[in-house]
């Protein structure tokens, strides 16, 4: 059983330092696609002890995840096969989506890029977050119901990701109004 947490976690720690600093975008697209894999394999077929590697693992994860986002990048213009910017977001995103053990990290991410004055920015932190609740949603339940500390937290982060919508919403519409008004004054 130890030794098998270990190699679950050597597993993350090795794919982690191969993901942190890349910048190749074939490399990228390759380490997103593996950490996702490797963290659904410890996940699903792993057992429990494989589970706790990645839940230790995760704010690893999450820290080198956060440098790609908002993913910078724009393919060559002569490169017939290239890796496109949707590929390596989407698989970025699906590093995201591996585990609800990143669930906090992805509000702490959000709340941290959401001030960017990009709405490519907001847009894709929106759409990551709805890719991750439509698939975790009842397993964060689940889990966090389990223990009174959890189900805390739970409702914290919540209000969180609540607190970041609502204030984006709420940005919007005075941007709107600001346009609206400044078009009447012409």
């Amino acid at each position: 059983s130890g030794s098998r947490d270990e190699a679950g976690e050597d597993l993350l720690e090795v794919l982690v330092r191969f993901l942190d600093g890349e910048k190749d975008p074939r490399c990228l697209l390759l380490a997103f696609v593996s950490i996702e894999r490797a963290v659904g394999l410890l996940r699903g077929k792993g057992g429990r002890e494989l589970d706790l590697a990645v839940v230790r693992n995760a704010a690893a994860l999450a820290d080198v995840l956060s440098c790609y986002f908002p993913l910078s990048f724009s393919p060559p213009k002569d490169a017939a096969k290239a890796v496109t910017r949707e590929d390596l977001l989407e698989a970025l995103f699906s590093c995201y989506c591996s585990t609800p053990s990143l669930f906090p990290h992805l509000i702490q991410l959000l709340e941290d890029r959401f001030p960017s004055p990009k709405s490519e920015t907001k847009v894709e932190g929106l759409r990551l977050l709805g890719y991750f609740l439509e698939k975790f949603a009842g397993d964060l339940r689940a889990d966090y119901e389990e223990h009174d500390e959890k189900k805390q937290e739970l409702e914290a982060l919540v209000d969180q990701a609540w607190d970041l919508l609502r204030a984006q919403i709420s940005q919007r519409q005075d941007t709107a109004s600001t346009v609206a008004d400044a078009s009447c004054d012409v």
